[in-house]
Parts: C-alpha cells; sequence; structure tokens
C-alpha cells in the first residue's frame, strides 16, 4: 500500500518530477485526500511537503488552507514560520496582520512570529541574543531542543552550532522515562529543507549530530537511509561518514571524532 501510494504522489506532482516522493509526504497526501475538512491533517499534510523540500507545492497549499480556514489559529501559526523560512517578508507581514485581526495569542504563535523576526534581522545583537538562549537552556537543563540548533545554523553560526551539539545531552533519545526537550515537532526540523534551507545538512558535522541522537545506528543496521543521504552527495559521502561514526562509538569512543581545528567549548 505504502509503494503504491508513494507511486500516486509522483504521478500527481509533474511540476517537481525531479524530487523523490518520501513516504511521510505521500502518507500526508492520502490522509489529505480522504479528509481534505480536516484542518490538522490538511495542516500536517502541508507541513510534510515543506519537509520534503516541494515549496512551491506547500506555498499553493498553505494558501489554499488559509483561504478555507482564516480564523484556525494552528494553520495560522504553522503557515508564519512557513513565510518566515522562505523568508517571505510581504507575506509574512500579512499573516501576522491576519493573525492580529482573529487575535491569536498563543505561546507558539509568538514562537513562530519570533522566529520569523530573527530570521529578518540575523544581525551581530540577534546573534548573541539567541545563542545566550540556547546556551542558558543547555546550562539549566543539560539539553538542548533540536530545532534550535538549525535555528542557529541559520543565523550564521554554524561553528557554534555544532560545538553545543557536542555539549548537549541525548539521553532522552534512549530513555523513555526521560521527557523530550523537542515536543510535537521539533523532532523532525532538523531534516526540513524549507527550515534548514538544505545547508545545515550540506554540513559533514550534522551526521555527528545524527550519530549523537541514535540515528546512525540505525541507519547503518537497517539499511532504511534517509532522503538526505542522496541530497548531500554532492558534498560529502553521508553513509561512510555515518558508517565511521558508528565504528568508532562500537569501539568504546564516548567522544565523536572532530573535524580538524574544532575547539571543544565555545
Amino acid at each position: 500500500m505504502s509503494d503504491e501510494i508513494i507511486r500516486e504522489a509522483r504521478a500527481e506532482n509533474p511540476v517537481t518530477a525531479n524530487k523523490v516522493a518520501t513516504l511521510p509526504d505521500a502518507l500526508a497526501r492520502e490522509a489529505y485526500r480522504l479528509d481534505p475538512m480536516y484542518p490538522w491533517v490538511a495542516n500536517w499534510c502541508a507541513n510534510l511537503v515543506d519537509y520534503a523540500g516541494l515549496i512551491e507545492e506547500g506555498r499553493a497549499l498553505w494558501k489554499r488552507l488559509c483561504a478555507r480556514w482564516p480564523d484556525n489559529e494552528l494553520i495560522s501559526w504553522n503557515v508564519i514560520a512557513h513565510a518566515a523560512a522562505r523568508l517571505d517578508w510581504t507575506w509574512f507581514d500579512e499573516l501576522v496582520a491576519a493573525g492580529e485581526k482573529y487575535k491569536f495569542d498563543s505561546p507558539t504563535l509568538r514562537r513562530s512570529i519570533g522566529y520569523g523576526k530573527a530570521l529578518r534581522a540575523p544581525g551581530a545583537g540577534m546573534q548573541a541574543r539567541a545563542l545566550k538562549r540556547v546556551m542558558d537552556t543547555l546550562s539549566r537543563t543539560g539539553t538542548i531542543p533540536t530545532s534550535s540548533f538549525s535555528f542557529l545554523y541559520r543565523l550564521g553560526l554554524a561553528d557554534e552550532a555544532f560545538k553545543l551539539i557536542d555539549q548537549a545531552s541525548f539521553a532522552y533519545m534512549f530513555d523513555p522515562e526521560l521527557r523530550s526537550p523537542n515536543g510535537m515537532i521539533d523532532d523532525g526540523l532538523i531534516f526540513s529543507v524549507l527550515h534548514n534551507s538544505g545547508d545545515m545538512m550540506k554540513d559533514i558535522r550534522f551526521v555527528r549530530l545524527c550519530a549523537r541522537l541514535g540515528l546512525c545506528d540505525y541507519w547503518v543496521n537497517t539499511g532504511n537511509w534517509p532522503d538526505c543521504a542522496e541530497a548531500v552527495a554532492p558534498y560529502y559521502d553521508f553513509k561512510a561518514e555515518a558508517r565511521g561514526l558508528v565504528t568508532a562509538q562500537g569501539n568504546g569512543s564516548t567522544v565523536l571524532p572532530k573535524v580538524p581545528g574544532e575547539v571543544d567549548q565555545i
């Protein structure tokens, strides 16, 4: 059934035929087809289209959802984050104004607006404030939401993001009794082509984050590789890097290999 859904998703998407439909993307399309009047399903379908890198298709779908449900706050804060990630500030301002019209004021909506404001003016002051917030979170909790790493990367703090990855604990990935800091949506944002602009995944150090999350061990042992392994092939060998990191951990190393020239603390 899943293969059939993927084939149909590819066939229905001639504009982006050069991109491979992923299973989550295809399943989200099927759920939306079955129940197009359920805002929650429609919202996540649009999000997963974004994650797959089908940016123009995602924009068109978000616009349809906004027209259908202008008073739905879930769709509002998600589409605001979409517009911000696209750096489409005219649309961003329109969406924020629409949210004000309907008196939307949830913490998540404010977070999406803050995300946009940071990407809109990523100067030294914004970088310093964002880095301080993340470091304060690390100091207070011992860990950092994974979306914070891609956010810092987009602000121009790539080296700082990867150094914090080495300092943070990801014990929650291996202990079901520990609470994840990622909430409902942050887990997948590191693989979102839209929110990462694909750039963080093109950095070979990205595989270290995947290893610390336990993902490399899963990929190597199952052969079920993520889409990004193929997408970053022009930049480095994702699979070879993942295998090397799994081997290093299997040999009893508790510290993953560093890129030459890196320092341990920021």
